[in-house]
């Protein structure tokens, strides 16, 4: 079995990972311009939600979760759900980052 690699930061590891699936870091900033809601769905995507799962979770149509996702791909200019799965992650990890070393 392969070793994993150890990280000094996690912002070093994010910054691989984008690597991994194309992300600039332009995007990364781009999750913040998310809604509330649209970051909801992203998270609950993130936890391995189903659309339907989400729909019920948040009390919206599965029409309306597509729709949030549809915007959430849009505003971050990825094309897959998991490459704004991926950058939700990161923001995440940058933030706690930022309070572990601020």
């Amino acid at each position: 079995m392969p070793r994993q690699k150890k990280y000094n930061t996690r912002a070093e590891h994010a910054g691989e990972v984008a690597n991994k699936f194309e992300l600039f870091p332009e995007q990364v900033a781009e999750i913040e311009k998310l809604t509330l809601r649209e970051l909801d769905v992203i998270a609950l995507l993130a936890r391995g939600y189903t659309r339907r799962e989400i729909s019920e979770e948040l009390h919206i149509s599965p029409h309306t979760v597509k729709t949030h996702l549809k915007h959430c791909l849009e505003k971050s200019g990825c094309e897959r759900k998991e490459q704004v799965i991926v950058l939700f992650t990161m923001q995440k990890l940058l933030q706690k980052e930022l309070v572990i070393t601020g």
